[in-house]
């Protein structure tokens, strides 16, 4: 069996794994779904949605799931809208979720709509770089104003700017109706663009999460020790 799987891999570019050894870190939704026998995902919010690979990505897995797609920036924002029109279940929002409710002037990176941040330190600094207006709500304000009672899975990849995000989500962490918390960490002091997973954790820790594992771990920038990755955070009162 062994040289078979041997033969595939050199022949096709890929590697062949029984799910039921899958390491973990892997298949977030094998993980979720097969590992921690989670119920159904009936609700996502995909915060900072770029242009729809999230939630083409989660409705792959996972059909039944009604995600909330948060995109600021108006041009990224309708690709979103053409990109997802296929899925009934997703409301797109052309706003950002932060710390607290205003307006917020951000300079957009004139080649990568995925490097866009609210951060103010890793902001486009190009001189010609567009600036636009956007608004911020928090996902506390959001979830009242919509009457969302709890979320399944929250995924959040803002560029340096996931710790706002979850401080105006205080009362729905507190209040442990966030079950699952999905964010892009860096490990690294010199990585500016990415926040810590240090402090991540320990803002979630005293908020009862345990860390479960990390997945898609990004070495492109690994000379200057830019390692980046998604880790997965459980509220602890899912498993006791």
């Amino acid at each position: 069996m062994n040289w078979i799987k041997e033969i595939i891999k050199n022949t096709s570019g890929y590697w062949i794994h029984k799910l039921t050894t899958l390491p973990i870190g892997v298949d977030l939704f094998y993980d979720i779904t097969k590992r921690l026998h989670y119920g159904p995902l009936n609700i996502a919010f995909d915060v900072g949605a770029n242009d729809g690979q999230t939630v083409n990505w989660i409705k792959y897995y996972s059909p039944i799931t009604k995600i909330v797609a948060f995109e600021p920036v108006e041009n990224t924002y309708n690709k979103l809208l053409l990109n997802i029109a296929v899925h009934k279940s997703v409301v797109a929002e052309n706003i950002a979720l932060g710390e607290k409710q205003g307006k917020q002037k951000i300079r957009l990176d004139p080649d990568f709509s995925v490097l866009n941040s609210l951060n103010e330190l890793i902001m486009s600094k190009d001189p010609n770089a567009v600036e636009e207006l956007i608004t911020i709500d928090t996902l506390d304000n959001y979830c009242l104003r919509n009457s969302i009672d709890k979320i399944d899975l929250l995924k959040i990849d803002t560029e340096g700017y996931e710790l706002n995000v979850l401080k105006g989500s205080e009362i729905f962490i507190s209040e442990k109706k966030v079950n699952f918390i999905y964010c892009e960490v860096g490990f690294n002091e010199s990585n500016t663009r990415n926040t810590s997973f240090e402090k991540l954790t320990t803002y979630l820790a005293e908020r009862d999460y345990f860390f479960y594992a990390l997945y898609q771990i990004d070495s492109h920038d690994w000379k200057q020790g830019n390692h980046l990755a998604n880790a997965l955070f459980i509220q602890k009162s899912i498993f006791p």
